[in-house]
């Protein structure tokens, strides 16, 4: 559970700098607000997938920060966490970056006494 909860805030937290790196590309699409993201997670047998939309056309790109930079280790650890992740660009336009995560087994059924 900690493991999604570190990569959905990471992957959010990119896509809001991404947008707003971009203000006019969300004009440019036509169901976009301008102060809007998209997030999705699903679960697929025992993979969880997690979608967010942005509207920057931006790449994602890991970087190489120095020790000392606050920022720029967002796609590191998803790469570290995740199973797969990648990003494609649907058709309306900006971005959609994905990861698959492993889900825990379910819990046992409590047995009646």
């Amino acid at each position: 559970m900690e493991t999604a909860q570190l990569v959905v805030s990471e992957l959010v937290s990119n896509a809001i700098t991404a947008h707003a790196a971009c203000p006019d590309a969300a004009k440019a699409i036509r169901y976009a607000d301008p102060d809007q993201i998209w997030m999705d997670l699903y679960r697929m047998g025992e993979t969880v997938v997690l979608r967010v939309w942005d509207a920057s056309p931006l790449t994602p790109v890991v970087r190489d920060p120095a020790p000392d930079d606050e920022h720029g280790r967002g796609l590191h650890l998803v790469d570290l966490l995740a199973t797969d992740w990648g990003y494609y660009r649907p058709t309306p336009g900006g971005k959609i970056v994905w990861c698959t995560l492993t889900s825990p087994p379910p819990l046992p059924e409590e047995q009646p006494s």
